[in-house]
């Protein structure tokens, strides 16, 4: 649209032409009390103490 507008100085007009692809619906990764069990004993030190932390305030990354 920029190009369209500012530099070749033409009306864009493509937009009615133009669909946007369905996203699929984001599902959720869920672990196991066995499973975070498992990943906490697997790790050690300051990335242990992180991720437990992390985990047990609910604070995460990334939220969908």
């Amino acid at each position: 649209m920029f190009l369209d507008k500012e530099v070749l100085h033409q009306p864009f007009d493509q937009l009615g032409k133009v669909e946007r692809p369905n996203r699929l619906p984001r599902i959720p990764v869920v672990l196991s009390r066995a499973e975070v069990t498992r990943l906490f004993e697997a790790m050690e030190g300051t990335f242990a103490l992180i991720a437990r932390l992390l985990y047990g305030t609910g604070m995460r990354l990334m939220v969908a």
